[in-house]
């Protein structure tokens, strides 16, 4: 007579080992989703980034293309090289960009541009969200030359973009502006 033996189960090393298996890639996949989403994140981050600095340097380039009598000496609420005065061809005002921080909001940097400096500018257009979603900027710098001869005037315009409330996602923009000077 032959008798045969059936296991109905598993022994209790066999389900240790799956449970074991089981969770080592449960592991590496949460790890591996965790990295998916980060990095979604700072891309959009840097996009945001990116679309703010590109606004900042057509509006900026724009506005000196079609202006004239450019000093940096003349700021007194700023450093000189982050202050730029200008005559603008399309309305004859003198006018002002520069950096400010907002102090209540994570002291995030934006750019803002404003007609007749008097001290302490209470109308002003901010070029940059300066909210906590937004993005802050810091070191902004004008340099002005002149080609040889002095006939034509070129501006280089520079600033760091980051993500605000002292991130670290940033990007630097810099574009260089051949002055029309009508």
């Amino acid at each position: 007579m032959i008798i045969k033996n059936f296991h109905n189960g598993f022994t209790l090393i066999e389900m240790l080992l799956v449970v074991g298996i089981l969770s080592v890639v449960t592991l590496i996949g949460g790890d591996i989703l965790i990295t998916v989403f980060k990095s979604y994140n700072k891309a959009n981050i840097l996009s945001e980034i990116r679309k703010n600095g590109d606004f900042v340097l057509a509006v900026v380039s724009d506005e000196l293309k079609h202006s004239f009598s450019f000093d940096q000496a003349d700021c007194s609420l700023t450093s000189p090289k982050s202050c730029l005065k200008y005559r603008s061809i399309r309305d004859s005002k003198t006018k002002f960009i520069d950096l400010d921080s907002d102090a209540g909001n994570c002291n995030n940097g934006f750019v803002r541009y404003y007609d007749d400096y008097a001290g302490n500018p209470l109308s002003f257009s901010s070029l940059t969200n300066s909210k906590k979603d937004g993005v802050s900027i810091d070191e902004l710098s004008f340099t002005i030359s002149t080609s040889f001869g002095g006939s034509v005037t070129y501006i280089t315009i520079s600033f760091n973009a980051k993500e605000p409330c002292g991130g670290v996602v940033g990007a630097s923009f810099t574009n260089t502006i051949e002055v029309r000077g009508y």
